[in-house]
């Protein structure tokens, strides 16, 4: 199965996925470790974007391939960024589901201020992306973060993948 934790610069989606990784036992993949790997920090067109997602579609397959679960952590703004994981799991008959992370306007400021560990964004990178965002056309769970909600979070998430499956 395929998870996709999405969500803008800021909102918890890198905090979220790699917990809920360890949490549903899958494979974390991040686009921001991808970014770096790739030497792409500061490359923000939609062209350099769409070739760490096709990296993040490689990574993805590999460990498909090898029937575990996949999260990948991205901000999926883009409809291309999303329909290059979709195809690559109907393409491999596996589920996927998306699960959007957002926070309110003034945590992400705050989130993002200073730096963070894999992240290049800032505010501005933050504004940009918000938006250039387009309307997200796929089933997916929109979960609120707050400080210091991650458990329920957690169990938002789980539950939907969880019910995904037998869908």
């Amino acid at each position: 199965m395929i998870v996709l934790v999405g969500g803008l610069p800021g909102s918890g989606k890198t905090y979220f996925a790699s917990r809920l990784a360890k949490r549903i036992k899958a494979q974390c993949i991040s686009s921001d470790k991808v970014r770096k790997t790739l030497h792409a920090l500061g490359k923000h067109s939609l062209e350099d974007k769409l070739a760490v997602y096709k990296e993040l579609v490689i990574m993805a397959s590999s460990e498909l391939k090898l029937s575990r679960i996949v999260v990948i952590d991205a901000t999926f703004s883009h409809r291309d960024m999303r329909t290059i994981l979709v195809e690559l799991a109907k393409s491999l008959s596996q589920p996927l589901c998306l699960l959007w992370i957002y926070a309110a306007e003034d945590l992400i400021k705050k989130r993002i201020a200073g730096p963070r560990e894999n992240s290049e964004a800032d505010f501005k990178v933050y504004e940009k992306i918000r938006d250039q965002f387009q309307p997200i056309d796929i089933p997916h769970l929109t979960i609120e973060s707050r400080d210091n909600n991650i458990e329920d979070m957690l169990k938002q998430g789980e539950d939907y993948i969880l019910n995904y499956e037998r869908t």
